[in-house]
């Protein structure tokens, strides 16, 4: 089940490198179906805001509001702090992710606070971890980065 919608992710992964931004993108389920998804839009709007969990997050906030604690959002790379405080204040519980953010990955320092820890349910990462990080990869090599993103 996870692979299924980890796999929605992954084609907006798709659609933010296609625009030519990072690969990441991310979609919330509620109750076995998609309510929202969305797609890396930084650099093509020139929105430092525009990260696909945010994004996937303000199409549905009203939605979440009224189901706090219901929703789970899978996104291809591990939320950053920002987007980390953002699905947990947004009453998102679940989150499942594919590949490791080693640079500014927030999730594991976070759960280490209480308050983390107390809004978090469950944290499962690691779901089709080599597809994200491939396309993540040839992102990086695509625009010859100095600071790689590739995993050690």
């Amino acid at each position: 089940m996870h692979e299924h919608y980890m796999e929605i992710a992954q084609q907006q992964a798709k659609l933010a490198f296609d625009k030519g931004n990072i690969p990441i993108g991310a979609c919330i389920v509620l109750n076995d179906q998609v309510i929202a998804k969305a797609h890396n839009e930084v650099d093509s709007n020139c929105n430092d805001l525009l990260h696909a969990e945010l994004a996937a997050i303000s199409q549905v906030t009203s939605i979440l509001f009224e189901n706090k604690g219901q929703a789970t959002i899978y996104t291809t790379l591990e939320p950053c702090a920002m987007c980390a405080g953002a699905i947990v204040n947004t009453g998102i519980k679940n989150i499942v992710y594919a590949s490791k953010d080693r640079y500014v990955g927030a999730l594991e320092p976070l759960q280490s606070l209480n308050y983390y820890q107390y809004k978090l349910s469950h944290v499962k990462s690691g779901i089709l971890a080599d597809q994200a990080q491939t396309l993540l990869n040839e992102y990086v090599d695509k625009n010859n980065y100095r600071v790689h993103l590739k995993q050690p």
